[in-house]
């Protein structure tokens, strides 16, 4: 059996495009392999388990199910003689599904026989697979009664890719497999309406009818052809043993990721948003304006450590593209628009991307008129209006307050950093208390949540890094790093009638009234409360209900929203500088446990990478699929900020990382 490391062997891209595409749908995505149902003399009882393949086994089933196909035989390996169960076989060309059977109840060696047998002859003549995706159904169980309540706590979400499903109502049967399930992209509910309308009944009448369910477990496997190299899988993938993160692997990954960004960087400087792989294309009409400018940022990220003046050109195009289609000005606001709305993080974002490009003087009034509504948006409290449109949208105790204005408070630290104007920290000062006061009310308990963090974190991480840097002397306040007025520009510029403003519109080196105090240590503290409670309420490892979902950080104790790659990923972009922050002041358990979360946290997104043809063995054009990021382990869709915000926060952590902090205990 191939071994589980990181580097899984070669594997065999295929040319890109979409030709097929309906084919694939069909096979894909539709309803799963129906068989007849098992003959009365050879029932699968309830609760027959088939004992866990090792290693050697699952070596000698490859070997034996290529043998078979190639026309050879041989005597089967004893865990299939041995074993009872029912096996299901897809025949793929290059993701592209073939054929598919399953092989009869019963003895385990007979039915994958079978299985292979029917599914050779069902191919395309002429047709030269070069992969068996692999089920070998076990451990049955009945629901007595499917109620839909009954029914989806068996078949329930966190059981997707790991267990199948068996339906049967008068003539109608069917039976599907959990790769089956992965490859299409679908849990359990759609595979039961599917059924239910094909058997002409509402779920109360399969019900109320003598409908059956049952549910299985499978062990999983591809089969290479023809060399027979076996692979084992956990829910369609190979699980990442928490030893494979090492410094090594971790940088592998990270240029998959950054691979995944060129390939869906397109030549009119548009990125792809969100990227199917069991069809292999893009999802039309859908898109996010915070989205699409973080991955803007992220590919800044890109260019600043490699330097390369066509990268440059290419985020400059794409910066380009963003502002043609979506920046609209309204009088001396710049706006970010889509759909009828202006969020304040895609505001704040867009300005970010402008601000961090060298060719920033060639978007100085893009820049000012996103810095004036941002500047509008404010309030002397400290608090932010989320929505310039539809105005009043979420007030200001709506969900939105845990992701805008932090995503806000990093672009003005960052300009501090470059600025170091007086009136912009005193703002920022302002906004952070309001908001550690808002985030931490004991009031309003359930107000407290973990997107909240991140952002944060970033923000306080790079003003206390800035606190701890003060400029020269004789550095002037406007700061080095202020972009130059634009030419007819209300809110900026030398005018004769008055001082230089800001592009926000004050004065530039306006002193507050009341001086400004904040210390590191408060900045520190509040870093390190939101930070231990994200790891303490968020971080899964000994608790995961199956092994592939170590590391991510999600909870099932409450519901904080679903898991997913991009919360993982935003979450390693905090906590990285949590740690730096840690390391610095010589917070030495801090460190240890936030270098642990960090370590346990790339495991997780070694585990959902694209990485090679195993883990893509449904996927028809791989070049643009390898290198993303799952959503979850059984949600297969790439969206960009699955790839963006873990690409963000791993470049910090190999940055920071000594190649002996890569390590998950």
């Amino acid at each position: 059996m191939q071994g589980t490391g990181r580097r899984r062997g070669a594997w065999w891209p295929w040319w890109p495009g979409l030709v097929g595409l309906l084919a694939v749908i069909c096979l894909v995505a539709g309803p799963g392999c129906k068989t007849k149902p098992p003959a009365k003399d050879q029932p699968l009882q309830d609760g027959v388990e088939l004992p866990e393949l090792s290693t050697k086994q699952a070596d000698e089933l490859g070997a034996w199910v290529a043998s078979v196909y190639a026309g050879a035989g041989g005597e089967a390996p004893a865990s299939l003689r041995e074993g009872r169960g029912a096996a299901y076989v897809a025949l793929r060309d290059h993701g592209k599904l073939l054929s598919e059977a399953w092989g009869p109840d019963g003895n385990l060696a007979t039915s994958v026989s079978e299985a292979l047998t029917k599914a050779k002859a069902a191919a395309p003549q002429g047709a030269s697979p070069d992969m068996v995706e692999l089920n070998l159904a076990h451990s049955f169980q009945t629901v007595a009664k499917p109620v839909k309540k009954e029914l989806f706590r068996y078949a329930s979400g966190k059981r997707t890719g790991i267990r199948g499903i068996e339906l049967s109502f008068g003539d109608h049967f069917e039976r599907t497999p959990p790769t089956k399930m992965l490859a299409a992209g679908e849990r359990f509910g759609p595979v039961v309406k599917r059924f239910l309308e094909q058997a002409g009944v509402k779920h109360e009448e399969f019900v109320s009818g003598g409908g059956k369910a049952r549910v299985f477990e499978s062990q999983q496997f591809i089969v290479r052809l023809p060399s027979g190299e076996g692979v084992k899988l956990l829910r369609g993938n190979v699980y990442v043993e928490p030893r494979e993160v090492t410094q090594a692997n971790t940088q592998a990954t990270v240029d998959l990721l950054i691979a995944w960004m060129f390939e869906h960087l397109h030549d009119d400087g548009r990125m792809t948003y969100l990227w199917l792989p069991s069809i292999s294309a893009e999802k039309p009409k859908d898109n996010n304006m915070i989205r699409q400018w973080m991955a803007t940022n992220a590919l800044i990220k890109i260019a600043e450590k490699r330097d390369d003046p066509e990268l440059w050109d290419r985020i400059a195009k794409n910066i380009d593209y963003n502002l043609e289609h979506f920046y609209k000005q309204e009088g001396e606001f710049g706006l970010i628009e889509y759909r009828g709305k202006v969020k304040l993080g895609a505001v704040s974002l867009a300005a970010m991307a402008i601000v961090t490009h060298p060719a920033r003087a060639r978007w100085q009034t893009q820049e000012h008129g996103l810095r004036r509504t941002i500047s509008s948006l404010w309030a002397e409290d400290g608090s932010f209006a989320c929505f310039y449109k539809p105005r009043g949208r979420a007030g200001r105790n709506g969900n939105v307050q845990n992701f805008y204005p932090g995503e806000t408070l990093l672009l003005w630290a960052q300009l501090y950093r470059e600025s170091r104007d007086p009136e912009l920290l005193r703002r920022f000062v302002a906004s952070f208390r309001y908001y550690a006061a808002w985030h931490l009310d004991p009031s309003d308990p359930d107000r407290r949540r973990p997107s909240f963090t991140p952002w944060h974190t970033q923000a306080d991480y790079i003003l206390w890094e800035a606190l701890r840097d003060p400029p020269p002397a004789d550095a002037g306040p406007e700061g080095e790093g202020e972009t130059p007025a634009a030419e007819g520009d209300s809110a900026a510029g030398e005018a004769e009638s008055g001082p230089q403003l800001t592009p926000e519109g004050w004065p530039v080196g306006t002193t507050p009234a009341t001086p400004v105090e904040i210390t590191e240590q408060e900045l520190v503290d509040f870093v390190f409360e939101m930070n231990d409670w994200l790891i303490e309420n968020m971080e899964v490892w000994e608790e995961s209900a199956f092994d592939d979902e170590k590391g991510r950080f999600y909870s099932r104790k409450k519901d904080y929203g679903s898991p997913h790659a991009s919360a993982t990923g935003v979450y390693i972009e905090g906590i990285i500088d949590a740690y730096a922050m840690a390391k610095a002041v010589g917070d030495r358990k801090r460190e240890d446990r936030y270098r642990k979360a960090l370590s346990r946290a790339i495991r997780s997104v070694m585990q959902i990478q694209y990485v090679d043809d195993i883990d893509m063995y449904y996927v028809t054009d791989r070049q643009r699929t390898k290198g993303g990021l799952r959503t979850t382990v059984l949600r297969n869709e790439i969206r960009v900020d699955n790839v963006q915000h873990v690409l963000m926060g791993v470049l910090k952590v190999l940055d920071r990382f000594e190649p002996e902090d890569f390590k998950t205990d």
